[in-house]
C-alpha cells in the first residue's frame, strides 16, 4: 500500500529519495486505483471555491489538509466564469488555477468535475443563465444550441486544466464527465459521448475520466459512459454494499469502490426545518466504507455560502429555494469553525490515509459589532421608477433571460384602459418565482410560486397602473432545470388580459437604488431600501448579521451581496459576514427589505452584528405569501 505521507514529494515534481519517475500516471487497476504504478486509495473532501471568499481559500484548504484527507474535490462553476455570453473571466475570485495550485502546494490531489452542469444548489445547477436565451434551447444534451456553448466554455477552460493534471506535474488526478446524469430525464448518450470526447480532445490520455450517479443499477442506465470509470454516490443511510456492487455491474474494467459524494450532512430550504446528520451516523458509516476498503469523499467538508443570489432551487411538492448559507451541517461550519463531526472523521481518516497529521488550525477571529440603526432610504417603487425603462412589450412574457437579468428583479408595469369590475381579480399564473404587486402606488399583496398563490383582487379603476416587481428565488438546481424567470404567460385583470407593459431590469448591485437623500419614509409595509453603519477595528474579524424583527430581503455589507435573508420563514435566521468584506473603520450595511420592516415612520430600526450564527430557527408548516 502507498504510503501517503510522502505526497508533498510527489506533488511537488514526482521526486522520491532523489529518484525522478519517468511518468506520474493515476490510473484504475483490478480492485484499487494506482499511483505511479502502485496500490493507492484516496479520502478527499469538497470545497467548493465559489462558495469561500478567495482571501480564504488557504485557510479552507489548510483546514480540508488537516482533516486527513489526501485529496480536493471541487466542481467548476461556468456561470461564475462566463456570467454573459462572450465573457470570460478566471481572475480573483474566479482564479480557479490559483484555488488548484495552493491545493497542490498544501501536499493534496485534486478531483476537479467541470460539469458543465454541476447541480451544486447552485442557479441552474451552475449553468449560466444565457443559456436560456437560446430558443427552444435543451439544456444538458445533444442539442447543437447547448453544445455550441459547452464546446467554447471548454475551448476556454480546459486548456488551463492540462498543465494542472498529474501526469504534467499538477495535482489533478481526475476529471469528471457530466454530474449524475443518470438521474436526468434526458438518457442522451450521444451528448454524454461528446463531452466524454471534448475532455480527451483537450486533456488527452493520461488522465482518469470519471462519472457519478446514484448507487443503484435505475440511476446508472444512463450516467456512465464508455471510457469514463463510474463511481456512486450515497450517504449514511444507504447500504454501501449493495451501492457498490451496483457500481461494480457497470464498470467493465472492475476497480475499487468510490463514494464520489458520501453526505455528513443535507441541503436546506427556505420554511422547511434544519436537516442534520448525526456524528454517530457518519462516523458508522465511515466506517463501513473503511472497512469495505472504499475511496470516497465527504461532501461537504466544509460548505461555505452562496454569496450573491447565486443559491438554487428545487421542485419538490412544491418549489423549494435552497437557503443562502450552505453549511451543510458538516464537519467545518460556514464559517470554517470545528464541530465534534470533524474530531471524530479525523481519528476514523487518518490512520486509513496515513496522511502525516497536521493540526487543526484555531478559529479565525469573530466578533460582535453589535446594534446598527438602519434608516429609512426609498420605497423599492420610488426607486424603480426612477430607472430607465429597459424594454416595452404588448405582452408581459418577457422573461428575465430576454433582458439580459441573470438574478434579482425584474419590474412589470402596465396601465388599466378600460372601466374594470369593483374588485376585479389580477391573475399572473406565469410568476417566478415571487411578485410584489402594486396599484397606483399602494402595496397590495404578494404572488408566490412557492404557494401556487397566483392571483390577488384589486379595486382598480380605469388608468389605474398595475406594478409587480418580480423576485427570482433561484432557478430549479435539480430535475427539469428549463426554469426561466419573470412573468411567462399573459396577465390578466378581471378576465381580460393587461397590455402595453414597460419592463425593467433592478441592478444587480442593488445599493445603486439608494438616493443621495433620502425619500420621505412611508408605511413599513412598503418594500424599501435601508441603511446604517458600524465601525470595526483594524484588522476586522467574521461577524454574523441577526435580523431581529426583519422579514426577508437582501442583505448587502460594503456594497458586496451577501444574499437573501429570510427569518420569517426559517431555518437560516442570520447572515455570514466574512472580515475581507470589512474594513477598519466605517463599514456600511444595505437592506432591501421585502415583506415589512420592524418599524414605521420616524421609528427606529436595527440589525446586530453578534459573534455567533443561528441556522436552526423555527419554520412554518408551509411558506406563506
Amino acid at each position: 500500500m502507498w504510503r501517503w505521507s510522502v505526497l508533498p514529494l510527489l506533488l511537488a515534481g514526482g521526486v522520491l529519495a532523489g529518484t525522478r519517475f519517468e511518468r506520474r500516471s493515476f490510473t484504475v487497476g483490478p480492485d484499487s486505483f494506482l499511483l505511479d504504478g502502485q496500490p493507492f486509495h484516496y479520502v478527499s473532501g469538497s470545497v467548493h471555491y465559489f462558495k469561500v471568499p478567495a482571501a480564504y481559500w488557504r485557510d479552507r484548504l489548510t483546514r480540508l489538509r488537516a482533516a486527513g484527507v489526501s485529496a480536493l474535490q471541487t466542481y467548476v462553476e461556468w456561470s461564475s466564469h462566463q456570467p454573459e455570453e462572450g465573457v470570460t473571466d478566471f481572475s480573483g475570485q474566479q482564479d480557479l488555477e490559483q484555488y488548484l495550485r495552493l491545493a497542490q502546494e498544501l501536499g493534496l490531489l485534486v478531483i476537479l468535475r467541470p460539469g458543465p452542469y454541476i447541480d451544486a444548489e447552485r442557479d441552474l445547477g451552475g449553468l449560466p443563465y444565457w443559456l436560456l436565451r437560446r430558443q427552444n434551447v435543451s439544456l444538458r444534451s445533444s442539442d447543437p444550441a447547448y453544445m455550441e456553448a459547452v464546446t467554447g466554455w471548454y475551448d476556454q477552460l480546459l486548456p488551463r486544466i492540462r498543465p494542472l493534471l498529474y501526469s504534467n506535474g499538477g495535482p489533478v488526478i481526475m476529471v469528471q464527465v457530466e454530474n449524475e446524469y443518470g438521474s436526468y430525464s434526458s438518457c442522451d448518450a450521444v451528448y454524454m459521448t461528446q463531452l466524454r470526447d471534448l475532455l480527451r480532445r483537450h486533456l488527452g490520455d493520461d488522465v482518469l475520466l470519471f462519472t457519478t450517479d446514484g448507487g443503484a443499477d435505475y440511476f446508472l442506465r444512463c450516467g456512465p459512459v464508455d471510457g469514463a470509470f463510474a463511481t456512486v454516490d450515497f450517504g449514511t443511510g444507504s447500504d454501501a454494499a449493495e451501492a457498490f456492487a451496483a457500481q461494480r455491474r457497470h464498470n467493465k474494467i472492475g476497480g475499487p469502490a468510490v463514494n464520489s459524494e458520501f453526505y455528513p450532512g443535507w441541503i436546506n430550504h427556505w420554511g422547511y426545518p434544519r436537516n442534520m446528520v448525526s456524528t454517530e451516523e457518519v462516523v458508522n458509516a465511515t466506517k463501513t466504507l473503511i472497512s469495505l476498503g472504499a475511496n470516497f469523499n465527504v461532501y461537504m467538508m466544509l460548505g461555505g455560502t452562496s454569496f450573491g443570489l447565486r443559491a438554487g432551487a428545487n421542485m419538490g411538492d412544491t418549489f423549494e429555494a435552497c437557503t443562502t448559507s450552505y453549511d451543510f451541517n458538516a464537519p467545518y461550519t460556514e464559517s470554517g469553525n470545528i464541530t465534534d463531526k470533524l474530531y471524530a472523521l479525523r481519528e476514523l481518516i487518518y490512520p486509513y490515509t496515513n496522511m502525516t497529521e497536521m493540526a487543526v488550525p484555531d478559529p479565525l477571529p469573530v466578533t460582535s459589532y453589535g446594534e446598527v440603526k438602519m434608516t429609512w432610504q426609498t420605497s423599492l417603487l420610488e426607486a424603480v421608477q426612477a430607472l430607465n425603462v429597459t424594454r416595452v412589450s404588448d405582452s408581459p412574457a418577457v422573461p428575465f433571460c430576454d433582458v439580459h437579468q441573470a438574478y434579482g428583479f425584474v419590474a412589470y408595469s402596465a396601465a388599466v384602459t378600460w372601466k374594470p369590475p369593483q374588485p376585479a381579480v389580477l391573475s399572473v399564473p406565469g410568476v417566478r418565482d415571487r411578485g410584489y404587486v402594486w396599484l397606483d402606488g399602494r402595496p397590495v399583496g404578494v404572488l408566490s410560486r412557492a404557494e401556487s398563490a397566483f392571483s390577488i383582487p384589486l379595486l382598480a379603476a380605469k388608468e389605474s397602473t398595475v406594478t409587480i416587481i418580480v423576485e427570482s428565488l433561484g432557478r430549479i438546481c435539480y430535475g427539469d432545470i428549463h426554469d426561466r424567470k419573470g412573468i411567462l404567460e399573459a396577465v390578466t385583470l378581471g378576465g381580460r388580459e393587461l397590455t402595453n407593459w414597460s419592463i425593467t431590469a433592478l441592478p444587480q448591485d442593488l445599493t445603486q437604488l439608494v438616493p443621495e437623500t433620502p425619500t420621505p419614509q412611508g408605511d413599513a409595509l412598503h418594500p424599501a431600501l435601508y441603511r446604517g453603519t458600524f465601525s470595526a477595528a483594524d484588522p476586522p474579524a467574521d461577524s454574523f448579521i441577526h435580523f431581529p424583527g426583519w422579514h426577508k430581503g437582501v442583505a448587502f455589507v460594503n456594497g458586496v451581496n451577501l444574499g437573501r435573508y429570510w427569518p420569517a420563514v426559517g431555518p437560516q435566521m442570520t447572515m455570514y459576514v466574512p472580515a475581507p468584506f470589512l474594513r477598519a473603520g466605517e463599514n456600511t450595511v444595505t437592506l432591501l427589505e421585502l415583506d415589512g420592516a420592524p418599524c414605521g415612520p420616524q421609528e427606529s430600526c436595527a440589525v446586530a452584528l453578534k459573534d455567533y450564527p443561528d441556522l436552526n430557527g423555527p419554520t412554518p408548516d408551509r411558506i406563506s405569501p
